[in-house]
């Protein structure tokens, strides 16, 4: 039980429950209801932040050792803070790791990772969906996802049933991207500008859009590079 474990650890390290909340930066209110039985799960980063403070693992806190890890404590502190969508997308690529583990082959130095593609004329001008998805083979490590395209509105970049593929970071001014943007997901060119930002269209086919601020933008990678088709 947290309560007794939480005793043990304050008379151990002759700690009171005032000099705790002020290490910790947890109200004095949450660790009297913790410290008297009154809450019995507090939240992720409650625990994290109580760990922390007196420089222990959330395992050797907690007392225990078949518990998830401080990083899985986050992913999952993460996850709920998500929005509908990014939690699909989470789910779609962990159950895709699940599945093949990735598949890296040292010996070839081949990855496979998850590909998407538009579904119909609806997804025109860069627009994507996760419905339709598949997967496919490549060399670059850096790689964690790729969009098929079905439209040639990138050409001479790229072009219709070119394979992009993404990385897990945000973009530099000038680098091309995958955004999710109200609703939808668009490869646009970031670019930093005096007062606020762009996602730039490509060769002027589309929408190019301006923002003051990156508020409500999820960037889901960098284009890493491309299978040409």
């Amino acid at each position: 039980m947290l309560s007794k474990r939480l005793k043990e650890i304050l008379n151990e390290k002759k700690i009171s429950l005032e000099y705790y909340s002020q290490i910790s930066g947890v109200p004095m209110e949450t660790l009297r209801n913790i410290y008297y039985g009154r809450t019995s799960n507090p939240n992720i980063k409650t625990v994290m932040a109580m760990a922390e403070a007196l420089d222990m693992t959330i395992n050797a806190f907690l007392g225990v050792e078949n518990i998830v890890s401080k990083e899985e404590f986050q992913l999952i502190q993460d996850y709920r803070n998500c929005t509908r969508h990014g939690k699909n997308r989470i789910l779609l690529l962990a159950k895709h790791e699940a599945q093949s583990g990735k598949l890296l082959k040292e010996e070839m130095g081949k990855y496979k990772i998850p590909c998407l593609s538009a579904g119909d004329d609806l997804f025109h001008q860069g627009i994507y969906c996760f419905e339709e998805r598949g997967e496919i083979t490549t060399d670059k490590k850096e790689a964690y996802l790729a969009f098929r395209t079905n439209i040639n509105d990138y050409a001479p970049t790229y072009c219709k049933g070119d394979i992009i593929l993404i990385e897990n970071r945000f973009p530099k001014s000038g680098e091309q991207a995958v955004f999710y943007y109200e609703e939808k997901i668009i490869l646009r060119i970031f670019v930093e500008e005096q007062e606020g930002y762009q996602l730039k269209c490509f060769h002027k086919i589309g929408k190019s859009l301006f923002l003051k601020r990156l508020e409500g933008v999820e960037c889901l990678g960098t284009c890493c590079g491309v299978i040409p088709s």
